[in-house]
């Protein structure tokens, strides 16, 4: 699976995601975009739009879209966020895991309401 001719085969979907992230970065240089662009650049934010496209695009041949919105619009990274947030907290503290789990399916956007 990570052999050296099966990764040379997934390099055409990481370049195709590379040029979209370049022109990105150009815009957002040139302000091309009004709103959300700024003097400051969260670099973090667009690798993180970057590695999810590559990992949709390897995948499933297809694009999360990420990169071409700059921002994230079917809220797939809030919902990692969330979940590596709880996962790190009853990770440590597993003994919270039922309670804190009980409390989080009445709270929405806690990805476990009923």
């Amino acid at each position: 699976m990570y052999s050296l001719s099966t990764l040379k085969r997934y390099e055409p979907y990481v370049d195709d995601c590379a040029e979209i992230l370049k022109a990105r970065l150009r815009e957002a240089a040139s302000g091309v975009k009004p709103g959300s662009w700024g003097s400051a650049l969260d670099i973090g934010h667009w690798m993180q739009c970057y590695a999810f496209d590559v990992i949709g695009n390897i995948t499933y041949s297809q694009r999360f879209g990420v990169l071409d919105a700059g921002e994230d619009s079917n809220g797939i990274l809030r919902a990692l966020d969330q979940t590596l947030l709880y996962g790190s907290i009853v990770g440590v503290y597993s003994w919270l895991h039922p309670i804190v789990y009980q409390i989080a399916q009445y709270f929405s956007g806690s990805g476990l309401s009923r």
